[in-house]
């Protein structure tokens, strides 16, 4: 591997550390990408710890989601969606209620 490709890796490292995604979001990001089959593309996550939805395809149908690239997983590609205000304001209310749960 040369200089360059690892360079690009670390950038692409950190660039997908600063969504700030848990480990708990990784593995749930990977078994969510392990679910897509040929005629199956699950809902994409919208329970991370982060307000972003991710969701998972085959890479070939990339171009038929709006989604942005965040990268690959398990032989799939992962999209992202920021979410909406109204979205954004639900998934706080719903991390707000999780939280006060024994």
């Amino acid at each position: 591997m040369g200089q360059e490709t690892a360079d690009r890796r670390a950038q692409h490292r950190e660039w997908l550390e600063s969504f700030g995604f848990s480990p708990e979001d990784w593995g749930h990001i990977k078994a969510h990408a392990e679910e897509v089959r040929d005629l199956y593309t699950p809902a994409a996550l919208c329970d991370l710890s982060v307000p972003i939805r991710v969701g998972a395809c085959l890479p070939d149908e990339v171009s038929r989601f709006s989604g942005h690239f965040l990268g690959s997983c398990r032989g799939r590609a992962l999209l992202y969606w920021p979410m909406t205000g109204r979205e954004r304001e639900a998934w706080a209310r719903l991390r707000r209620k999780s939280s006060r749960r024994p």
